[in-house]
């Protein structure tokens, strides 16, 4: 299961952007997005790789009822998902998103800084939702979304690198 997680992530490396979904033009158009501010945290592609095929293979490991209840095992379509869109949002900062499997199937990505946080819930069949906090508790955006919609995807990465920027200072 890791070998097949690694090539779906170098596969979304190396040909810029070709994920699940037939038409990936928003990604490759996404993958050229640069951020606001230079860090000097930056990680290998190999690294970046490593650290999610590492916790989504985690995930994948887990069996029925993980939960002791009910829970479903965690889809394929989920994981895959989840690998390309933390891959394409995570920047630099891959190394502070966290992987939680749901009880449908699903996998949800936070990345959780000083009461900020955000997330992105991939149900078992790949569909994608996104929601960002701040630390008062108000609602700063939240929709669903696809790997093609490139508004939400540069707004996603700045969100990750705004939280990541406060906690690396």
């Amino acid at each position: 299961m890791t070998l097949a997680l690694e090539n779906l992530v170098l596969s979304t490396t190396m040909t810029q952007g070709k994920t699940l979904e037939p038409d990936t033009s928003g990604a490759r158009e996404f993958l050229q997005y640069e951020p606001s501010s230079n860090t000097n945290l930056p990680l290998s592609e190999e690294r970046k790789i490593e650290l999610i095929t590492r916790q989504i293979t985690s995930l994948l490991e887990l069996p029925e009822k993980w939960d002791g209840e009910k829970a479903q095992h965690v889809s394929e379509i989920a994981a895959q998902r989840a690998a390309s869109i933390t891959y394409l949002v995570s920047g630099d900062y891959a190394d502070l998103a966290q992987f939680f499997p749901t009880p449908i199937g699903g996998i949800q990505v936070e990345w959780f800084v000083n009461g900020n946080e955000l997330e992105i819930e991939i149900d078992n069949k790949g569909n994608a939702f996104v929601a960002s906090v701040d630390e008062k508790g108000t609602t700063l955006f939240e929709q669903e979304f696809s790997l093609n919609d490139v508004t939400i995807l540069k707004k996603i990465k700045q969100e990750i690198e705004r939280l990541s920027l406060k906690l690396r200072k």
